[in-house]
């Protein structure tokens, strides 16, 4: 009878006497059901865009329809049709002006207002035209958007770095301070608490503001302070709004992120942060550039319940190297850490392709 060794994951900052555990992989990624070997890069059926890309976006209609949009420094794209790019960009004002430390962010609010936010240029937004335009209301420019229990939330704007934002409830064109429509801004800054707003991120009906070394709550409480932001205990925090997703664990929200400020790896479950880096955090720390840091891009994959943070390695600022975190409680490995096939990349978005239909089986599997 042999005794078999389940393995539990990439793990190189462990004990090399621990069989279950490896110090070094590619391409095997942890998953549902145990490990696997990751999936390879693949053409979408889209062609380059004219510029970098610096924020994209697969945003959710109310009709269960999906649009991808991607942004450049001077142009935002509708990329929905997966072969041509479409330019939506605002036919008023100019090209835009934004730039690789000012990314595009997306949200959708209300009645399928798509808006798009990069802190060089004024709050865009498509409702029921093709275009993106100038969103009225005079809305601050921002680096941050998220929108939370009938609000659009900025942050970061171009009054105070520090500063959020929240529009009158249920209108995303109404910004001016208001009991009456509850349209409220704050600093949050405290005696251990300084710096930039680095990125929002829904917490169920909360929302998370993270800079780089602190993390602040905002609970609705209605008029007159409308938000109320409070810190969270301890010194983590994260570098962009791109190094943050929301999962849900058990039915409970959560956020994983990467704190740059730690070269670490953190979960929030609503109270305070953990690190769950402890398998990878002496490795990683030792590959990525110390430098560009504040560059990693986290992807979530949320039908196979893991998270890939990509980043960008020792030596170049460029996207290169990636590690997987798989959070989920099924038959895998619940904390498993892997390495995926190695890309580089610009922008982070899920993607949603069309079903394989008996037709189309023998082209999606390949000739035999």
């Amino acid at each position: 009878m042999r005794n078999f060794v389940p393995f539990t994951g990439f793990a190189p900052d462990s004990s090399q006497a621990n069989p279950e555990l490896w110090v070094d992989c590619s391409g095997v990624i942890p998953g549902p059901l145990g490990f696997e070997a990751a999936p390879t890069p693949a053409t979408g059926g889209l062609p380059a865009l004219a510029a970098a890309c610096t924020g994209a976006a697969l945003i959710k209609k109310a009709d269960n329809t999906f649009k991808l949009f991607l942004g450049t420094a001077t142009h935002l794209y509708d990329g929905s049709s997966g072969t041509a790019y479409t330019d939506v960009s605002r036919t008023v004002g100019g090209a835009y002006t934004g730039t690789a430390d000012n990314p595009w962010r997306f949200a959708i609010f209300q009645n399928d207002a798509i808006l798009a936010t990069n802190r060089s240029d004024a709050l865009q937004v498509i409702t029921s035209g093709a275009d993106f335009e100038n969103c009225t209301g005079s809305p601050p420019k921002a680096a941050c958007i998220e929108t939370v229990g009938g609000f659009v939330i900025l942050a970061n704007t171009d009054n105070f770095t520090d500063e959020v934002y929240n529009s009158a409830y249920l209108d995303h064109t109404s910004w001016a301070v208001s009991r009456a429509t509850q349209a409220n801004k704050y600093r949050l800054v405290d005696n251990t608490s300084s710096g930039s707003i680095r990125g929002l991120k829904k917490f169920a009906d909360k929302c998370v503001a993270y800079k780089d070394t602190s993390m602040w709550l905002g609970v609705y409480v209605g008029s007159p302070v409308v938000w109320d932001w409070k810190p969270l205990p301890g010194d983590v925090g994260c570098s962009s709004q791109e190094a943050v997703v929301e999962v849900f664990i058990q039915g409970a929200p959560a956020h994983i992120f990467f704190c740059a400020e730690l070269a670490d790896f953190y979960i929030f479950g609503g109270v305070r942060p953990f690190s769950i880096g402890a398998p990878v955090r002496k490795w990683f720390t030792e590959r990525i550039d110390p430098a560009y840091k504040y560059l990693v891009k986290a992807l979530h994959d949320r039908q196979n319940e893991r998270v890939t943070f990509y980043y960008p390695a020792r030596g170049g600022s460029t996207i290169n190297k990636a590690v997987t975190y798989y959070y989920g409680q099924k038959y895998g490995v619940a904390g498993a850490w892997g390495i995926p096939v190695e890309v580089a990349i610009e922008a982070t978005v899920q993607v949603v392709t069309g079903a394989i239909t008996y037709d189309t089986i023998g082209t999606a599997l390949g000739s035999p």
